[in-house]
């Protein structure tokens, strides 16, 4: 392990690397950069479709039935879905399932992750998983299949720790 003066000297060395050619051409750059802007602003029409019109609407659908849940609002440009089931004696844990719709750093793919949290725990489950897909090749009946296989195992888990009582969706 070097120290903290050796570090800095090995910094000044890679700073002052006057060798180095430029990565590209100022062209090659701005048509990156053109590219860049067109798959980002792909991505967030994309992103936003795919909340708007798959993901929200499911997981409403499963919210629907649980008289202890509610959707989490959160602003259209963070690509996120959230829902909320509060402690109650018939589901005695604070649960919450998240999906969001992201990018990689290049916006060349999508990924739809999802998350689960349960306190207290009081058994495994799948915490979380995604999908990755090229941006150009996002299907939405593929979107759809993912994101209703996600949440039948969420209801699977989540109705392993019901301690019973009315019939659900009756409420």
């Amino acid at each position: 392990m070097s120290n903290l003066m050796t570090f800095a000297d090995r910094v000044q060395s890679v700073l002052h690397d006057t060798s180095r050619m430029p990565h590209w051409t100022p062209e090659e750059a701005r048509l990156y950069m053109a590219d860049y802007r067109l798959r980002r602003r792909r991505f967030q029409e994309l992103a936003h479709r795919l909340n708007r019109t798959i993901i929200n609407p499911r997981l409403e659908t499963v919210a629907s039935y649980f008289a202890n849940s509610s959707m989490h609002q959160v602003p259209p440009t963070d690509n996120r879905s959230s829902c909320w089931f509060e402690f109650c004696e018939r589901f005695p844990a604070v649960t919450q399932i998240d999906f969001a719709v992201e990018h990689d750093v290049a916006f060349k793919n999508v990924i739809i992750q999802t998350q689960t949290r349960m306190m207290p725990a009081f058994l495994r489950f799948n915490e979380q998983d995604k999908l990755s897909l090229p941006l150009d090749s996002v299907h939405d009946r593929q979107v759809a299949n993912w994101v209703e296989e996600r949440l039948l195992e969420f209801l699977d888990t989540y109705l392993r720790i019901d301690g019973g009582g009315d019939p659900l969706g009756e409420d």
